[in-house]
């Protein structure tokens, strides 16, 4: 359709001169943002009225792009995860949703709050840290007829200064069925589409720090259609935060002693099923030198010739001999004590091979 090939190449255009860059079947509830009438006939006009005038400090994305079908419990079910970042320092969000592309004009087809947001995403209180990637790994479309479709996932936050931002992530959904390809049932993680967030938190307050650390390398293999061997190594000299002075006291030898251990890893021991539509992976981790056993509840996806895994790893630091600022060790530290948890989300893409 002519309309349709204009569309996207428009949208091809905008995301590449802005450098930014699933159909849900649940009810539209009521906007965030008020006495906006988002439809609209202006001519030349590429974004919904919603969206127009509100600076870009949104990063968002969908994976794979364009996606194919797979026919499951008689629906059609187009599998992708969506992820977003702050690309403008910290953010809280306000609204988020979708709009489908009709004949000629967007329809907005659902809108979300920052509970939900934090649901999906994993997000506490849909407060967005600076740099911080944020995943839905099942935001996915489905229903009862193969034909494609564009739509585009939309978010709105604020900054500190109530100051409101906008981000934005088109998806191709084909009308096809995807293309099984012959399952080996091994896969090699991606170290550039891979990729772990930590989090650590004071004890006073609700204080925390987050930053990211690189995945180097690892694998998986499957049986009976369920995770049964893998591991995963993590370069943890990579690690990052916009304060330097933070990573340098982090890599030392009160922290992580990275000159000493620039690696930390974690092989799978078992994996069982944990409710609907989750795993519970138990496994070795080996940090700063030690290796204790640890557990994480996940969600993982098969797809084309890639597989997904995404979840959240709390661990307690003391185990691994990382006791500074812990109140289990030193007294007098006031609002200085660190917990002894720390968070790690953890996103793995695995591309498959014959291992």
């Amino acid at each position: 359709m002519k309309t349709k090939h204009i569309f996207c190449a428009c949208a091809g255009l905008l995301l590449a001169l802005l450098s930014l860059s699933s159909c849900s079947s649940e009810p539209v509830k009521k906007d965030l943002i008020p006495s906006q009438d988002t439809t609209d006939k202006e001519a030349n006009r590429l974004l919904p009225k919603k969206l127009r005038g509100l600076p870009y400090g949104l990063f968002g994305n969908h994976d794979p792009n364009p996606t194919f079908a797979d026919f499951e419990d008689s629906m059609y079910v187009w599998k992708h995860n969506t992820t977003i970042q702050s690309v403008v320092g910290d953010l809280t969000l306000v609204e988020y949703g979708s709009f489908v592309w009709t004949d000629n004009d967007w329809y907005q087809r659902v809108s979300y709050t920052a509970t939900d947001f934090e649901e999906h995403y994993g997000c506490k209180n849909g407060e967005l840290k600076a740099g911080i990637v944020y995943t839905d790994p099942k935001s996915w479309r489905r229903q009862e007829v193969l034909t494609g479709g564009d739509a585009m996932w939309y978010y709105i936050a604020k900054d500190k200064q109530g100051k409101l931002w906008k981000g934005i992530a088109l998806i191709e959904t084909e009308g096809v069925l995807r293309q099984v390809a012959n399952d080996t049932n091994a896969y090699q993680f991606s170290s550039e589409r891979s990729r772990v967030s930590w989090t650590g938190y004071g004890e006073v307050g609700d204080y925390s720090l987050t930053g990211t650390v690189p995945v180097k390398s690892g694998w998986c293999r499957f049986s009976d259609n369920t995770v049964s061997a893998g591991e995963v190594v993590i370069q943890m000299n990579g690690m990052k935060h916009r304060s330097e002075d933070l990573i340098a006291h982090l890599k030392g030898e009160d922290f992580f002693y990275t000159e000493k251990f620039p690696e930390s890893s974690f092989v799978l021991q078992t994996c069982v099923a944990a409710g609907k539509d989750s795993v519970l992976l138990t496994g070795n981790l080996n940090l700063r030198g030690i290796t204790k056993p640890v557990s994480c509840k996940a969600a993982i996806t098969r797809f084309d010739s890639e597989c997904r895994i995404a979840g959240t790893l709390v661990v307690d630091r003391t185990q691994f001999e990382i006791k500074y600022g812990s109140r289990s060790f030193f007294g007098n530290l006031g609002d200085q004590a660190i917990r002894n948890t720390m968070k790690l989300d953890i996103y793995l893409v695995g591309q498959q091979q014959g291992l």
